[in-house]
Formats: structure tokens, sequence, C-alpha cells
């Protein structure tokens, strides 16, 4: 089974190595859902990517939020919750 494999049609707690798809999902939900947020998507597009990795626990130090994301038939992240 190769590792896009396991990712298919899979809820799964998401890692710092998921920052760049948990960004692209979340700038998404921010532009189409704005009342949903606390933030804008201009405020979230600016943040570095260094911002995203700690926010699912990039390092052992950051107050990192426990984050699933869920996994399409491709593999691709489609959607997650904090």
């Amino acid at each position: 089974m190769s590792a896009s494999d396991k990712d298919r049609n899979l809820v799964r707690r998401l890692k710092a190595a998921d920052a760049a798809a948990y960004r692209a999902v979340m700038l998404d939900a921010y532009a189409t859902h704005p009342s949903a947020f606390t933030s804008t998507v201009q405020e979230r597009e600016g943040l570095p990517p260094g911002w995203w990795e700690e926010r699912l626990g990039a390092s052992e130090a950051a107050d990192a939020s426990v984050v699933y994301g869920a996994f399409d038939d491709t593999g691709a992240l489609v959607g997650a919750a904090a």
C-alpha cells in the first residue's frame, strides 16, 4: 500500500507535514464562509508557513490544536475540524 493509498477516504489527525494543504483548505473556508470565523482571509493568508505548521504541532513547545483532516479518494485534504 503506497502512502497516498493510506490517506484515501480517511479522517486522521493532521501533522506539520500537512500544513500547506491545511492552509489551502482553511483559506478557502475563510473566503467562502467569512461569518463563521473571527479572522479574515486577508489576515490568515499573510501568516508565514511556520504559523500553520505550529498550529498542527510542529514543535513540542507549540500550543497546538488537535486538528483532524478528511481526505477524499484521491488522497487530497478536503476538510478539517479542530
